[in-house]
């Protein structure tokens, strides 16, 4: 996975993340609300670029987010295995 695709990967989760596509504990959800505006930016779809995406990533922004991005990175990633394996 290339630069690009870690971005994307991130992305995607950050788009199911702030539209609650992903079940949520209430300890997430209040970090989530703390940081909602920063993880509609990361995911969003159009208006914002791949270069301010990646710049937002390397400033450092990104780490009070992880622990919320965690679960569904996880998920996505056993998700390809299980494709790649079955499919």
């Amino acid at each position: 996975m290339g630069k690009n695709g870690l971005i994307n990967a991130v992305s995607e989760c950050c788009w199911n993340i702030s539209n609650d596509r992903v079940p949520l504990t209430i300890k997430q959800k209040n970090i989530r609300k703390k940081y909602l505006k920063k993880i509609q930016g990361l995911g969003a779809r159009t208006g914002v670029s791949q270069k301010d995406k990646k710049a937002y990533l390397q400033k450092g922004g990104f780490l009070p987010l992880f622990p919320l991005l965690l679960g569904p990175i996880i998920g996505a990633i056993t998700g390809l295995i299980k494709k790649k394996i079955i499919g």
